[in-house]
């Protein structure tokens, strides 16, 4: 009784076991479906970025424009109040309460200045804070994401 002798695994179908081993390459339409894949993903990656840069820079646009309004309001009222409400307050306030002419200026400045500074304040707080923090917080998380 002998017993057959034992063929290595792959020899009895006629093919070499060392070729299915190596690395397999893909074709080079898997290659083009890859990049378009790629191209795809970075092109919506993108234009989500564009559409919150977009909304961002309106919002920003606005509270600029609102901001600098303001600001050339106040400068304008100051002036009409420093030509209208000194003439008009002055004489108003002099005839009412009888006091001095210079009184009289002085008070109708001050209201002049208190007005005027309230309006230029706001404007000033609306103008100095940072342009699109949004899209900047974004734009950051992006690109530490990247490194």
């Amino acid at each position: 009784m002998t017993t057959p002798p034992v063929d290595p695994p792959g020899s009895d179908d006629g093919t070499d076991p060392s070729a299915e081993e190596g690395p397999t390459r893909l074709p080079p339409q898997a290659w083009l479906k890859l990049v378009r894949r790629i191209s795809r993903s970075f092109q919506a990656f993108f234009a989500a970025h564009l559409i919150v840069l977009k909304t961002e820079a309106e919002r920003e646009l606005f509270r600029l424009a609102s901001g600098i309004g303001l600001l050339i309001g106040g400068v304008l009222f100051m002036l009409a109040t420093a030509m209208l409400f000194a003439v008009g307050t002055v004489v108003l306030l002099q005839r009412v309460t009888g006091l001095p002419w210079l009184e009289c200026v002085g008070i109708s400045m001050l209201v002049t200045l208190v007005i005027a500074l309230c309006l230029g304040g706001l404007g000033w707080w609306r103008v100095n804070r940072p342009l699109m923090p949004q899209s900047r917080a974004l734009l950051e998380r992006t690109l530490d994401g990247l490194r």
